[in-house]
């Protein structure tokens, strides 16, 4: 997670930026910052910071997986958990 902050150290809002993958590859190509609650894509206002409260950082893993269907086509994708201050995992 982080944090996207006014020159005035206003926080403007909260983002989630996600690591972007080769679907052939699995080579990471580039990242995407969405809107943690929706998953719409995050516009920053200000500079993106990590959200720190109390001294916690929140931690993002990813794995690039691939689905093969019946007739033998491979699909790649990538899941992600973000793990949250408290230990709780979720899934994207």
């Amino acid at each position: 997670m982080t944090s996207d902050v006014l020159p005035d150290g206003t926080v403007a809002g909260v983002a989630l930026v996600e690591p972007v993958y080769d679907t052939s590859s699995g080579d990471r190509v580039g990242t995407r910052t969405v809107n943690p609650v929706t998953g719409a894509a995050y516009t920053p206002t200000g500079t993106l910071q990590a959200c720190t409260p109390d001294g916690c950082t929140a931690t993002t893993t990813a794995l690039v997986l691939c689905d093969t269907a019946a007739d033998g086509t491979v699909t790649h994708f990538v899941r992600t958990t973000t793990y949250d201050c408290e230990s709780a995992a979720g899934r994207h």
